[in-house]
């Protein structure tokens, strides 16, 4: 038998007798007992039947059953208050690591040159050490990294195994990174400016460790510098054209911004308007030609001469717009640049045309020769012909089309275009009254234009000149009657009436008809008629004989 006491054996608590034993040898018992919660040690007194009871007083068989309180690092309230403040601080580092990091100082300083001024106040506070952004990295994350391990060892000491892994697991995860992140992603500006001397403290306690760990990454990693180029500004432009509305863009203002900057990269051939151009003939080079006289169309055309300029396909649209502004011309003719054969010593040799082209940069015929005709050595192929209309449009990014003229949607799809403008106020009358005076610049412009045309007028006071140019405006109304589809008409001139005016149109246009040629064509500013009654004045000025005959 086998019995516990905390005195002697006299006095046992706790007896167990042999039939209680799992395992009873000579040498070792084995038995199973629970022992209730005392201070002092237990002894074990065995009792045999040849021996009464006999105390065994080696100290290591005494069985101690006080119940040992578990003792923490600092008392548990002040640790779980230590726990909330770590918690605040794996939280911050957490979404400064987001939100700091993801804005670039070239972000920062747009929002300082032109955000709200709230924007502009966040900026200025974290542009300072954004600019350091290596450093601030390393802090953020040695700061997160010290953080979380110090709550993982607090959560240890208050509870043990499963249940302090799972509590500081999911406390890390839910309110160290989920939380913090998903706050900071949206409001990184505002937490960054308003933690910023904390961020700062940071910064200075782990300078030691992250300055030089920065140089290090600097020098390999490469400096944190962002640029954005123009392929990526214009697709951020693009990109915001769907969300303009909400933006407060105005929706033409970004084509017109996207059409510029990308200017740069398309050459002549990518706006121009397909044509295979034979030669160059004006309307008004026909009104002289009578029905019945057989003249070939290029017999008028290499008659008349009219000149043009003319491109290579590659040539930038900025180049061409710049000679376009110069104002000589408006309007040139586009050539492929294609391989042609070069005599050369009796040989054939290859060359191409660009070289031809660009060289010339001179205005050209463009009532060119056949190809069976033409000189081999200058051989050029027309593929279109653009104007500074269509650069307009590449950068306004929207088609421009007149009253009444064809317009090419995409250089494949022409229409005409209909008026359907409203009349705001229809006047029943098609009449000719005196103008308002001309303005100054428009005056000047007429006065040139009939000093150039005819010498009748350099002799004339500038004062009379300008009197007599003053009193003679026209201003012509057609207006067609309410409910009519038809047009009214004032005539200038008609077949077989005459007539005492020299016509010069300023603004407007003018229809001439030649009804028994079926010939109907427009004419518009600065076309005039009427010129022998000039030339007619003009002689009977220099006759001195005959002035009584004019």
């Amino acid at each position: 038998m086998v019995t516990f006491t905390d005195s002697v054996c006299v006095t046992s608590e706790f007896n167990i007798s042999d039939s209680a034993f799992h395992i009873h040898k000579d040498m070792k018992i084995v038995f199973k007992y629970s022992f209730v919660s005392w201070d002092k040690p237990w002894r074990i007194c065995l009792k045999s039947e040849s021996y009464g009871l006999i105390q065994i007083d080696d100290d290591r068989t005494w069985i101690q059953t006080v119940k040992t309180v578990h003792e923490t690092y600092l008392p548990v309230g002040l640790q779980i208050a230590i726990l909330c403040v770590l918690f605040a601080i794996s939280a911050l580092c957490s979404g400064l690591t987001l939100g700091l990091m993801a804005l670039t100082p070239q972000e920062l300083k747009i929002l300082i040159s032109s955000g709200t001024p709230t924007e502009k106040k966040y900026a200025d506070a974290i542009l300072p050490i954004r600019l350091h952004g290596t450093r601030l990295l390393c802090t953020v994350i040695i700061m997160n990294v010290i953080v979380n391990t110090g709550i993982t060892l607090l959560f240890d000491d208050l509870a043990e195994g499963v249940v302090a892994f799972v509590a500081s697991a999911v406390g890390i995860v839910i309110f160290g990174e989920i939380l913090p992140q998903s706050i900071c992603v949206k409001y990184g500006l505002a937490v960054g400016a308003n933690t910023i001397y904390i961020t700062k403290f940071f910064m200075m306690i782990l300078f030691p460790v992250t300055w030089p760990l920065a140089r290090v990454l600097d020098k390999y990693a490469g400096v944190d510098i962002e640029t954005v180029n123009r392929s990526r500004m214009v697709e951020m432009l693009k990109m915001n054209m769907d969300e303009s509305a909400a933006c407060d863009i105005d929706l033409s203002t970004l084509k017109i911004a996207i059409g510029a900057m990308e200017l740069t990269k398309k050459c002549v051939k990518d706006v121009m308007t397909d044509i295979d151009v034979k030669n160059l003939l004006y309307v008004s080079d026909l009104a002289l030609i009578g029905k019945d006289n057989y003249i070939t169309v290029k017999a008028v055309a290499r008659f008349n001469k009219r000149r043009l300029r003319i491109v290579d396909e590659n040539m930038p649209l900025t180049a061409l717009m710049d000679e376009f502004k110069m104002g000589d011309y408006h309007l040139a003719m586009v050539a492929k640049a294609t391989e042609v054969k070069k005599h050369h010593n009796g040989k054939f040799v290859d060359d191409k045309i660009d070289n031809f082209i660009i060289k010339s940069m001179q205005l050209v015929e463009a009532t060119m020769l056949s190809t069976s005709e033409s000189n081999e050595e200058h051989a050029m192929t027309l593929v279109g012909l653009i104007t500074l209309e269509d650069i307009t449009e590449e950068l306004l990014q929207a088609e421009i089309t007149d009253e009444t003229d064809f317009y090419v949607t995409d250089d494949s799809l022409k229409k005409r275009r209909t008026n359907t403008s409203k009349k705001h106020a229809p006047e029943l009358f098609c009449s000719e009254k005196k103008s308002e005076r001309l303005s100054l610049h428009m005056l000047n412009m007429t006065q040139r234009w009939l000093l150039d045309k005819t010498p009748l007028f350099s002799g004339m006071n500038p004062k009379a000149f300008e009197n007599l140019i003053q009193r003679n405006i026209r201003e012509v109304l057609i207006v067609p009657p309410k409910n009519s589809t038809s047009r009214g008409t004032l005539n200038l001139y008609e077949k077989g009436v005459m007539s005492k005016r020299f016509v010069l149109i300023l603004e407007g246009k003018a229809t001439i008809r030649f009804n028994d040629r079926d010939l109907v064509f427009e004419v518009g500013s600065w076309t005039s008629f009427g010129g022998a009654i000039l030339e007619k004045v003009e002689e009977c000025l220099v006759d001195q004989k005959g002035s009584l005959a004019c």
